[in-house]
């Protein structure tokens, strides 16, 4: 059964969907290799046939490996000329294969002019070969499989099995190309990391947002990796080793499916189509990918150009000397870009572009369709910013409260900015403070902040958009009061 769909989460998780034919046999068929599923999602469909049990177990495997070792190539070239150096003498004629056993045989069979000789492997110092050998062996070895029963059975039958499992992830990434007349291209790759299993020809669906996997951790009993004592232990410890955060689910609450025990069909849930969503989940999908487990892919997903704007922000820091520095005092200069498509963008590192030369790193957050996300470009050291307080009022023992007794304080503050530019820009320009605001020149807008509702002096946030022309100079007053303890 080949690997027909996965649905790929960022956290290391993948929903994979097996599509093939199971080959019956008085009613049993087998699985190989069984899934790497994780606890409670395993399904298995075959078709119209009601499946009574499935059996974990192990069945006997071939494993490859590489011949590294003189008695793996002795093993990889049964059949082949060979000569054979044992303790000082050569002996050249065709190697046999050894006796089929659960362990290496412990003996080399070689065929010289119709003799056969048996060496002990150990004594074997060296090989060579007439022909270039085989470098790779087969080991005898056992793997899990699912043995499927169905009653009456028999011939080939259309099967589905789905489970969720780890070692599948995607991180996604943005190149944002900016252009004339306020247009930016974004484009968005996914970079699939498949350390699970082989993808031939799979429709990958990317899926953007937080899933609950309660159980990610545990792995299905089906897959035979774990003993009785190491399931249940696994049931009780969370990932960081505290006890009980499953154990009620290894005591008790049994549900029965009443469709499957009536023998009534089962309904797989479907995935979402290409831009669609469930639930708090969105999906990008490629088709036709092909990558083997150990490989990584980089899949183009969207292309779009966008409207963008330049932002220049100036958060201004409280006023402490401990904060009073250059780096204290930045304005960043950022773009705002408008999602106005219908496709969200999930969180990803974004590398910003300007006539083929990159301008800087970013993270893009989430942005639903319809909405605006920024990103940081560069500090704009062509503008200018100083900042002052002073105290001009003092009014002593103003306000009586839980019995302390608090001086009112009325401090002037002045924002000044210079811009050097050779063009205008708008300076976003934001301001915290604890105290009651009484005068703001421009007018600007003031936010009362709920960050200590119990606290004498309230929180607020002052916001201003500053013009500034270029050459051009701006200066912002405030004042407000705060409230001193004796």
């Amino acid at each position: 059964m080949s690997v027909t769909e996965a649905i790929v989460f960022k956290n290391g998780l993948a929903f994979v969907t097996r599509q093939g034919t199971l080959s019956f046999r008085d009613g049993e068929a087998l699985v190989t290799p069984a899934p790497e599923a994780l606890l409670g999602t395993l399904w298995i469909n075959a078709g119209r046939r009601e499946i009574d049990v499935v059996r974990a177990l192990k069945e006997p495997i071939k494993v490859e490996s590489a011949a590294t070792s003189v008695a793996a190539l002795l093993d990889a070239n049964a059949g082949r000329i060979a000569t054979l150096l044992v303790e000082e003498r050569e002996y050249t004629g065709k190697l046999l294969a050894a006796p089929e056993s659960e362990t290496p045989a412990d003996v080399v069979l070689l065929e010289v002019n119709g003799k056969v000789h048996a060496f002990h492997r150990s004594s074997v110092r060296s090989v060579s070969f007439a022909e270039p050998p085989v470098l790779r062996v087969s080991v005898p070895s056992t793997g899990p499989a699912l043995s499927i029963h169905a009653k009456g059975a028999d011939g080939a039958e259309a099967a589905t099995v789905r489970y969720l499992r780890s070692g599948l992830s995607w991180m996604p990434e943005y190149t944002i190309e900016l252009l004339d007349e306020g247009r930016a291209r974004v484009a968005m790759k996914a970079t699939l990391i498949n350390d699970g299993e082989d993808l031939r020809n799979t429709r990958v669906r990317f899926a953007v947002g937080y899933p609950n996997f309660g159980f990610a951790g545990v792995p299905s009993p089906m897959t035979m990796e774990q003993t009785v004592q190491d399931f249940l232990g696994s049931l009780t410890r969370d990932a960081s080793g505290t006890a009980d955060r499953f154990a009620n689910v290894s005591i008790q609450r049994v549900t029965v499916n009443s469709a499957t025990a009536s023998g009534g069909d089962v309904v797989f849930p479907g995935p979402p189509a290409m831009g669609e969503s469930a639930e708090d989940l969105f999906f990008y999908e490629q088709d036709a990918v092909t990558l083997a487990k150990g490989e990584r892919g980089l899949y183009p997903i969207l292309n779009a150009v966008v409207p963008f704007r330049h932002v220049y922000r100036w958060t201004v820091p409280e006023e402490k000397e401990e904060m009073r520095s250059s780096v204290a005092d930045q304005v960043w200069h950022s773009i705002s870009l408008t999602n106005n498509g219908t496709t969200p963008w999930t969180t990803a590192p974004a590398l910003v572009m300007s006539n083929g030369k990159p301008l800087a790193q970013d993270t893009l957050a989430y942005t639903a369709p319809g909405s605006r996300a920024e990103v940081k470009l560069t500090v704009a050291t062509d503008v200018a910013v100083e900042r002052t307080e002073t105290e001009v009022e003092r009014k002593p023992r103003d306000l009586q409260r839980s019995g302390y007794t608090y001086d009112a304080v009325i401090v002037e503050g002045m924002l000044t900015m210079r811009n050097f530019k050779r063009e205008a820009i708008t300076l976003d320009v934001t301001k915290t403070i604890e105290g009651q605001t009484i005068l703001r020149e421009p007018q600007g807008k003031v936010t009362r902040l709920a960050l200590q509702p119990k606290a004498v002096n309230p929180s607020e946030r002052l916001e201003w958009q500053v013009p500034l022309p270029a050459g051009g100079t701006a200066v912002v007053r405030y004042r407000y009061k705060v409230w001193v303890r004796e």
